[in-house]
This record gives C-alpha cells, structure tokens and sequence, in this order.
C-alpha cells in the first residue's frame, strides 16, 4: 500500500468531524468572547492558544487553551492574582466548574460539559521583550505558526502526532518524555511532510541540531548550551529553548527504529496502538525461574501534588533505594514504576537479594600505624565480630556477622521510619510524607493477585520484561 494512500485513510480517521468542530467552535467562541469582556477590566486581552488555534487537534479532543494577555509592566503576583479571578469567573458564566491548577503559576481548569479548558495569565510579549515565563511563548508561537502552515501542512502534523501517539511517544509531560504538539508542528515546517520527517530521522544522531531559523552561526554554541540533550531543535521565538529538551534517549531510537520500519513496510496499522496482552501468572512464574532473580515491589498512595513535580520525585525515589541498596551489596538489575489508580507501585529486579551471613570488613594497610589503631579500636569490641583482626595482603580485617542479608527486609526498615528520617535518609518530601503514613511491599502471593486483577499493571509487566528493541 502507497504512503499516500495510506495518510489519506488515516486522516480521514483521525481529523476532527463537522459535528466536532462546530460544537467546539461554538464553545470557544463563546469563551473566548466572555474572556475579552471581563480581561478588559483588567488591560489584558484573551487569546485562544495551542492546536485548536491552527486547526492541528486530533478527533476526540475536547479541550482547548485559552491565554489572558496582560502587559509586563504589572507584577506577577497581580497577575497571577487577576488570571485567577478572571478564569473563575469565565468558567462560572459558562456553567462549569472550575479548579485551580498550577505549572510554573496557578491557573484556572474548568470542565464545561465534556470539555475541559485551561485559562491561563501571562505576560504580553508578542510585538517584544524579554520572555519572563514559559507560558509567555505560547502567543508567540501562535502567531509564528501561522503564518508557517497551511492546511496541507496541518494534516501533515495530524499524521505526525497520531503516528506517535501509536507509538506512545507523544506528549512532553514526564510519564512520556516524547514529542510534543509544538514539536511536532515546527518538524512539518522544517520537513514539508510527515513522509519526509520520518526518512530523515532515520539518519539522525544523538545530539542532532534543528535550527529552523538558523538563530545561531555556530552550532558549536548549540551543543554547548544544550549539553546531552538527545534532540535540539531550536525553538524560533527563543533561541534559548530547546522544544525537544523532554525526549528521553529510549524514546529518540524508538521513533527512528519506528520510522524505518513503516517506510520499510508502510502500514496503517503504525497509526493505531499495539494491544498489549497481559502478563498472566503462570508467565510471570515462568520468567521468574528464568532469570533467577526475585522481583520486589513497594507499594504506596499517590501524593496530591502536580504530575511533574511527583513523577520526577518518583524517578529519585527508586534512583535512591536503588543506591541505598548498593551500600549494603545488594545489587538492582532493573528498575520501574507504575502508578494505577493513584496507587504507585515501585518495582525492583534483584539481580543480588540475598547475601551470606558472615561479611568482610577490610582495614587499612598494616603500614599505616594510625589508621590501624582507629579501625582496630572500631571493632575490637563489637558483638557481630567472628574472627579478627587477622591479615590479608597486608590489610587489617575483620570477620562479621552481617546486619542486612535479604533486600527486601533492608528496604523495610528504610522506610518505615517517621517522615524527618525519611527525608534525611534522602527520600524526596511528597513520597516521604505518603510512605511515613502508610507502604508495603508485596509479597509473592500479593503479587500474583495485584497480577490477576489488575489488567494495567498486568500490562506493565509484559512491558518491562519484554520491551521494544530500538533495532
């Protein structure tokens, strides 16, 4: 089948319906017109942002971004002040209900019947000035965007976000860490067609540069300012951003190892999610005895903070068990986590679980008077010792029975301690607080059931014990 062909089916699939359209035109129209009135008051000015603002939103998205405009002359805690005022009101005059939200400012959520629209302050900065927060850049690449596509190019940048949307590559919050809307639209800039992007990734190396711009002579600069980012594409409204900074190394290979399959053997069926089968028992036994390591896993409430600020907490808090481990010779194959239902599960592959009874503690060098003396004095009269001091290569050691032998007790008596503990034992704050009310760590039995009743988690495992090849 023809790549042609084949984008035609799957826009027809995926671009939004007549029905979609007007009932979402109608909506921000109406928000948009609410907005402008009550901002006025204020001296800010309300635009619509995002994909909605150039016709590049997928079917069956119900939710828009609407930005409040105000100068950059008023202190950012009257703005933040009136785009929270303003967005309250927005959203009660269109009968929905609102919640505060927060990213780098709080902002306004409000859910309108099966929409959901984001109403956020920021500080004009599109005829100049410096951008004072990330939300600033949002009208301006607005504008710059539309003055770039047409509506070719925007089914263009539908095929590339729904082809990575299949992959689960698309979106820059920190579960994904993939290709987000904007970058999607400035690659169909660059590319001219998803075909195009898609045969030049291919050939991308670590570390590639996308200056669509050419904001900088020197790329040296680039690679310097940008230092171990697996993709830099230049943002062309501030050339100190880089739009790809999110992507992780594992979800760079996989859209190059995606790309040259599909144009290997183009296929619709890259535009739509694999089903994942779950992992049963019996195959989680059977991968168990297989590779001859025990699986723990810790188990705690989901804390109520904002998803970037809990999942990279969550990714220091195994990053920190997993040292704490290695302190006491324990050694962990591999990590992940999951969070399901506001319950977060962290799993740990032991590749050393167990350790024998009796460990090493080896001294300074017979030579070395002083420390012999201070190490000697150290152990002399410890319980746990069973032989020494003796010599070995010209090292003072001693034989003792060892405190922690099994991983998992070791990581229990880690974290049962009280929440200040936990923190100086280097447990991140919003973790600590939930594991010092209440954790566990599962138990085979406990596993085997979370397996059978839990169809995600089911699905994670298969993922973990048997993920994508990037080649």
């Amino acid at each position: 089948m023809k790549i042609d062909d084949i984008a035609c089916s799957v826009l027809k699939k995926i671009k939004p319906t007549d029905n979609e359209k007007r009932k979402l035109n109608i909506l921000v129209n109406r928000a948009l017109d609410i907005t402008n009135k009550i901002s006025k008051l204020f001296k800010g000015n309300a635009i619509i942002v995002g994909s909605f603002s150039r016709d590049t939103w997928l079917r069956n998205k119900k939710e828009f971004d609407l930005f409040i405009m105000f100068s950059d002359e008023i202190e950012k805690d009257r703005l933040e002040e009136y785009g929270l005022h303003i967005g309250k009101s927005v959203i009660k005059k269109l009968g929905g209900k609102a919640e505060i939200s927060y990213a780098e400012h709080p902002y306004v959520r409000g859910i309108i019947g099966e929409f959901l629209v984001d109403i956020v302050p920021c500080y004009d900065m599109t005829s100049s000035g410096k951008i004072r927060s990330s939300v600033d850049r949002s009208p301006l690449h607005v504008k710059y965007l539309k003055k770039c596509l047409n509506k070719e190019l925007s089914e263009q940048v539908l095929l590339l976000k729904q082809f990575c949307n299949a992959q689960n590559i698309y979106g820059a919050n920190f579960p994904v860490q993939g290709f987000s809307g904007y970058l999607c639209e400035l690659l169909i800039v660059k590319y001219m067609s998803f075909e195009e992007v898609l045969k030049d990734s291919i050939n991308w190396k670590s570390g590639k540069i996308i200056d669509i711009e050419n904001l900088y002579e020197d790329r040296n600069i680039i690679k310097k300012k940008f230092k171990n980012e697996i993709l830099r594409v230049i943002d062309p409204i501030d050339s100190n951003r880089n739009v790809s900074a999110a992507i992780s190394s594992e979800n760079f290979f996989l859209f190059k190892k995606k790309s040259a399959d599909f144009l290997k053997n183009p296929s619709e069926s890259f535009f739509y999610r694999k089903k994942i089968k779950e992992l049963n028992v019996k195959e989680f036994k059977r991968k168990i005895d297989k590779r001859k390591m025990e699986i723990i896993i810790i188990k705690f409430k989901k804390p109520n903070v904002v998803d970037e600020i809990f999942y990279s907490q969550f990714k220091k808090f195994c990053k920190r068990l997993d040292n704490i481990l290695m302190e006491y010779e324990f050694k962990v194959f591999k990590n992940d986590y999951i969070i399901d239902e506001n319950i977060c599960y962290a799993l740990f592959e032991m590749e050393i679980s167990e350790l024998p009874e009796i460990e090493k503690r080896i001294g300074p060098n017979v030579f070395s008077i002083h420390s012999c003396e201070d190490f000697f004095r150290r152990y002399e009269n410890e319980e746990n010792v069973i032989n020494g001091p003796i010599i070995e290569n010209n090292n003072l050691v001693f034989e003792i029975n060892r405190t922690w032998k099994s991983a998992r007790k070791k990581l229990n008596d880690t974290l049962k301690q009280e929440y200040n503990i936990l923190i100086e034992k280097g447990i991140p704050s919003h973790i600590a607080t939930e594991i010092s009310n209440k954790f566990s760590i599962l138990s085979t039995n406990q596993i085997y059931t979370l397996i059978e009743k839990n169809k995600h988690f089911a699905k994670f495992l298969r993922a973990f014990f048997e993920p994508e090849k990037l080649r």
